[in-house]
């Protein structure tokens, strides 16, 4: 059951009761649209059955999830999700995007004392953002570590997407990618926003996108391409090639930059004619990491979309979530969203 939706919130693995009935806290003093529960379950949270990123499917993203700490970086992810959300429902003329922020703490002594209260009032202070915008969002306190707690709150709303400030309160203040952050690319079944900066416009804006020509980059460019129709966006498909390709001591034919770049373009042609959406191939010499931040800046983007890694054919890939070098580089370096689409 869609977290949404659910009236009674003490547990998420014992939700039940009437959808229309009010949310109600551990001790059941009525919350309005408030909810606070405990955390649960550890582990990784598994992607729904459904597909949210083939092209022109309509179903790139309709169900926002944003994590909060009230950290610095904490208003950039809320101007980021005020954008997108506001272009969502500009579009579909509907306002069926559903927003739900959520904020971990560490435990209450009293849900319903006057420090969880205190806390209410300020999360409600944080949403300044979105209703400025137009953007009502539900709200979560969650007890619970928000490395996990963002998970389970992700899978109980069936998000489409999870957006977060590149790093929060805690950790060592001179790293760019804190500890959450870091585990929701890692594990999350759905793409994770990872805001660090604010990124240029949504609607009717540029979306960039890595590609490199292996199928296992594919969910990335296809969810890129599906939000940019949603939201009215051009995608730049950006593919980086060494510059020292050509001095390589082998022919051609065995240079994977000239294979890489061929799947890649034909790729994007393909994607391209799916959607409505303009889908344009762009070929630059460069460091990856580099080339993608300065194409981003120069299209004044709204972000950029990565896969979690690239592939190689024959390469066996370790068990679990393993970032790509790229994915890893961008997060810890890029200045505007990325977007880390899993596959």
């Amino acid at each position: 059951m869609s977290l949404l939706s659910v009236p009674s919130v003490t547990d998420i693995t014992e939700m039940a009761g009437d959808g229309d009935d009010p949310p109600r806290d551990v001790v059941g003093r009525d919350l309005g649209p408030w909810r606070i529960r405990p955390g649960g379950a550890r582990g990784r949270v598994k992607a729904s059955g459904r597909s949210r990123s083939r092209p022109g499917d309509g179903r790139c993203v309709m169900k926002l999830l944003v994590g909060l700490d009230g950290s610095e970086h904490s208003a950039s992810t809320l101007a980021f999700t005020a954008e997108l959300a506001a272009a969502l429902d500009a579009r579909s003329g509907d306002g069926s995007t559903q927003v739900v922020v959520v904020h971990c703490h560490p435990g209450f002594d009293d849900p319903a004392g006057a420090e969880a209260e205190a806390l209410r009032t300020q999360v409600t202070a944080w949403m300044a953002p979105l209703l400025a915008r137009g953007v009502h969002p539900s709200t979560t306190l969650m007890e619970a570590d928000p490395r996990h707690g963002l998970l389970e709150a992700a899978e109980a709303a069936d998000a489409d997407l999870i957006v977060v400030g590149s790093r929060g309160r805690g950790g060592f203040r001179g790293l760019r990618l804190g500890g959450t952050a870091d585990h929701l690319v890692r594990h999350a079944g759905v793409p994770v926003a990872v805001v660090p900066d604010g990124g240029g416009p949504v609607a009717e804006g540029t979306i960039v996108v890595g590609v490199d020509g292996t199928d296992a980059n594919r969910p990335a460019l296809e969810w890129a391409a599906a939000l940019a129709e949603r939201v009215g966006a051009s995608v730049e498909a950006v593919f980086v090639h060494d510059p020292m390709a050509d001095s390589y001591p082998h022919p051609p034919v065995d240079n994977w930059h000239y294979r890489g770049q061929d799947r890649a373009e034909s790729m994007v042609k393909e994607v391209d004619e799916a959607v409505a959406a303009p889908v344009r191939f762009r070929d630059v010499a460069g460091n990856v990491v580099t080339a993608l931040d300065a194409a981003a800046n120069a299209a004044d983007a709204a972000c950029v979309v990565v896969g979690t890694r690239g592939g190689v054919a024959g390469r066996v890939s370790a068990p679990g979530r393993v970032l790509g070098r790229t994915t890893v580089q961008l997060l810890h370096h890029a200045h505007r969203p990325v977007v880390v689409v899993p596959h």
